[in-house]
Order: C-alpha cells, then sequence, then structure tokens
C-alpha cells in the first residue's frame, strides 16, 4: 500500500534523542500523511474484577477525534455493548444504558485519542503547541495542549532494537467527581501492518491496580478510511446525553 507523504516533515534534530530513533526505524521514508486509522480486534476488560472477553472496533480521526465500538461477550451472545468517544472537544462513556460525560471524562478521552494519535508523526501538527522535551536516551515527554491548561505524557522506548514506543504514561481522571490517577497504555508486538510499524497488542493499566484494565489485540488495521457517519453518531450520543444530564460514577476506558 502506498500511502501519501506528509506535507511538512519532522526534522530529527528537533526531537529528543529516542523519538528521533525511533522516526528513524519506522518512517525510514518520512511521515506519511494519515489522517484516519481504524483498528479492531479481540480484547480482555475487567468489571468488577472479572475478566471477560469482547470485541472492539476503533475509529480516530488521528490528533482530533476518535469512535471506540466495543462489544462484552463470547462468541454470537453479546453481554453489554460501550461507547467511548472524543468529538469537538468533549468525551463520553457508554457503558449498557450507564452514561457519563463531564470535564474528568473531556480529559481521560483526550489523552486516550492522543495514546494512539502519538504514535503518527503526521498526526502532531493537529494539536498546535504540542511540545517534545527530553527526559533520559529511553525517555522522553510531550506536552499536549489541553483546554486553557496543558497535559504532560511520558513516553518509554525499547532500548534494544528499533527503539519503538513501548509505553504512554499520564495521570488521568477515572471517574466523574474523581481525581487522577496514573494511566499507562503498554505498546507491545510490534509489526508492520499496512506499510505502517505498529503495535497490535495494547493494555491499559490504572496505578492503583495490580491487573491491566483493559487489553486489545489488533486483528485488522484500514487507514485513511472516511469514518464521518461515526462521528456523526458520536456527536448524536453526546447530545443525547447533554440532554439527559451528566452519569456520574462511570468510569472510563
Amino acid at each position: 500500500m502506498i500511502l501519501p507523504q506528509a506535507s511538512a516533515p519532522i526534522a530529527a534534530t528537533e526531537l529528543p534523542i529516542p523519538v528521533a530513533r525511533w522516526l528513524e526505524a519506522a518512517w525510514a521514508d518520512g511521515q506519511y500523511a494519515i489522517e484516519t486509522i481504524t483498528l479492531s480486534g479481540s480484547l480482555r476488560i475487567r468489571r468488577a474484577r472479572i475478566r471477560m472477553p469482547g470485541h472492539a472496533t476503533m475509529r480516530f480521526q488521528l490528533g482530533q477525534a476518535y469512535v471506540s465500538d466495543l462489544r462484552i461477550g463470547v462468541g454470537p451472545l453479546t453481554a453489554v455493548r460501550g461507547l467511548d468517544t472524543y468529538v469537538d472537544g468533549t468525551g463520553l462513556t457508554r457503558v449498557g444504558r450507564e452514561v457519563s460525560i463531564g470535564p474528568e471524562i473531556d480529559q481521560g478521552a483526550f489523552l486516550a485519542l492522543w495514546a494512539q494519535s502519538i504514535l503518527f508523526p503526521s498526526a502532531w501538527s493537529a494539536l498546535a503547541g504540542l511540545r517534545w522535551t527530553p527526559v533520559a536516551d529511553c525517555r522522553a515527554r510531550v506536552v499536549l495542549p489541553f483546554g486553557r491548561g496543558r497535559e504532560t505524557v511520558t513516553l518509554s522506548f525499547d532500548t534494544d532494537g528499533p527503539g519503538y514506543p513501548t509505553a504512554f504514561e499520564a495521570d488521568r481522571y477515572r471517574v466523574v467527581g474523581g481525581g487522577r490517577l496514573g494511566w499507562r497504555v503498554d505498546y507491545a508486538d510490534w509489526h508492520w501492518r499496512v506499510g505502517i510499524a505498529m503495535p497490535t497488542r495494547l493494555v491499559v493499566t490504572w496505578a492503583d491496580e495490580p491487573a491491566p484494565w483493559f487489553e486489545m489485540r489488533l486483528d485488522d488495521v484500514v487507514v485513511n478510511e472516511p469514518i464521518g457517519e461515526h462521528l456523526d453518531r458520536a456527536r448524536e450520543a453526546v447530545a443525547a446525553a447533554r440532554a439527559t444530564g451528566p452519569g456520574p460514577g462511570a468510569t472510563t476506558g
């Protein structure tokens, strides 16, 4: 698959050493103009200490919005469906009939968006003011402007081989009305898919829990597929939630 080149490549000299090393390995021919990416695959999620299997399809307008559809169940049997989204600056989480919106959900969904978008250099220009700073030979920080403030994320990188990112860490709200907690996304099993070096396994863990909250293995990747109808569906869900009011206590993804 031949992807279009990004219009404004990023100079490696402007970046921390581990970031430049990763770009040299994963984007040796330059950064491609990837606007949307759709990821689908099997998942395991913990609810009330029970690990449940399911399937997820995540559609990202990189650096701007996303819509994730989750189905919890075995085979054709569905126990519950979920929706997690960030669109037009607003986050929403829906699990079954339980819906949660609010500033905490906005912040959590924004970080979820960037946990994926940060892997695609062509997305970095979508957020004015995004800035990298060095930490160590295998770590770097990125400042993400959000609302009237900013979110600071730490990326860790593999010290062996091509130096791909291994983890995305930030302080994130988990529930409406709650405080921030350490939140970590581990990137594992990197492979080349549709001409792109990508992690094919994602593991999400909260700092106060001993085991992962969410695990996903990618089965399919589609690049630059239109997702406008799904973003419109997310907007409708947000409008409906605002009309009925927020549902406090729902956990974010």
